[in-house]
């Protein structure tokens, strides 16, 4: 759990960072990490000073999964959730285009961090760095498909915002 911004970044191999989006307020992390006894590729960077966290033990975590049976089902249905954001990750970011990753980022950021507007579009605070982040690219070759995007009029692009038109959103972002 944690107060304050956070984004969860995967680090590759070549040690780029990966956008995987951004923390909701009191939302468990390392859930994985802790029950696997296992080093995960992912971290969780502050995004402003004064960014705190909560950690717990194993054992507590542990203790409380045994006592609650119903916080243990919720945190096994976040897992699956979780997992299944995975594989539509990496479905959308395995050999695919620029286009079609920069297209997924944004709907997938959108969907989960987007504040939803009374048409239906999201509006998300965000920089064309993170979509970058998020996409696996430049920031300028990214530039380029969220001008794109916008031509479409798929989106609209503001300083340091982007609004995605609720026509070109994928719930299972």
């Amino acid at each position: 759990s944690y107060s304050g911004r956070f984004a969860a970044r995967l680090t590759g191999a070549d040690g780029d960072d990966t956008l995987l989006g951004f923390l909701d307020h009191g939302e468990m992390v390392g859930i994985a990490t802790v029950l696997a006894d296992k080093a995960a590729p992912t971290g969780v960077v502050a995004m402003a000073n004064g960014a705190q966290t909560l950690h717990i033990s194993k054992a507590q975590f542990v203790d409380v999964l045994t006592r609650y049976p119903d916080a243990a089902i919720k945190v096994a249905a976040l897992m699956s959730a979780r997992l299944m954001e995975l594989f539509r990750f990496v479905e959308m970011t395995s050999n695919r285009s620029l286009s079609e990753r920069v297209a997924f980022a944004v709907s997938r950021l959108a969907v989960r961090h987007g504040e939803r507007r009374s048409d239906g579009s999201r509006y998300m605070r965000i920089t064309q760095s993170d979509i970058a982040k998020a996409a696996g690219a430049s920031r300028q070759r990214v530039h380029i498909e969220l001008k794109r995007l916008q031509a479409r009029g798929q989106i609209v692009l503001g300083y340091g915002t982007i609004v995605v038109k609720a026509r070109h959103i994928s719930e299972t972002g």
